[in-house]
């Protein structure tokens, strides 16, 4: 999230490049998901259409509020003309009538979250730091500094005692017209052959 100008230099570009260069050479083009126009710009403006540009889930958030679901829909739309795919937020991903207002009109980009996620800002903060002075206890202090004025309010705590239910969640999904899913870092992501199950039945089914 939090990419300066400085920081776009060869040595941090040089997994992109990777990327590119692996393209051109298999004929299968390698995405990236992003979330900082300077970053998107400057990859754009290098690579052009070598890549797949995906827009980030987090971009459909704000520091401020918590955006209603016209004002994320009305973004959705905005970017599906941007990008060669747009990954729903995870509250979005559960919001049926949302899924099929963006997959009446464009299916084929929209890509669905079928599990659960972690706090995005934070961890972009922590991975912005160096690794040349690690400090586990440090890192510890500060994920719990994090986690405890959220621990009553956060739907990561209550979730991480609840199974996560990827089959209803994915079978809703295809219900509302979704053809892309992502499982998630965190919770559930080592649900990826229950996932396959959910689609393929519902291929079966003919629904």
């Amino acid at each position: 999230m939090f990419v300066s100008q400085e920081e776009l230099n060869d040595e941090n570009l040089s997994p992109v490049k990777r990327l590119a260069a692996s393209s051109r050479q298999h004929g299968v083009k390698n995405g990236i998901i992003i979330n900082n126009k300077l970053l998107e710009d400057r990859i754009r403006q290098e690579y052009g259409d070598q890549l797949i540009y995906v827009s980030s889930c987090t971009k459909y958030v704000s520091p401020d509020k918590i955006l209603s679901p016209l004002e994320t829909l009305s973004m959705y739309r905005v970017d599906i003309q941007k990008y060669d795919y747009v990954v729903a937020t995870p509250q979005d991903s559960r919001r049926k009538g949302l899924l099929e207002d963006i997959t009446r009109e464009n299916r084929f980009k929209l890509v669905a979250i079928c599990n659960f996620y972690h706090h995005y800002e934070y961890t972009s903060r922590e991975n912005k730091r160096t690794l040349v002075h690690f400090n586990s206890a440090k890192m510890v202090g500060r994920a719990i500094s994090f986690l405890i004025p959220r621990l009553t309010t956060c739907s990561a705590v209550w979730r991480s005692v609840c199974r996560v239910n990827v089959k209803k969640i994915a079978r809703m999904q295809l219900e509302a017209g979704v053809i892309n899913f992502k499982l998630g870092r965190g919770l559930g992501a080592e649900l990826l052959d229950h996932l396959v199950s959910v689609i393929r039945g519902f291929e079966e089914s003919g629904t």
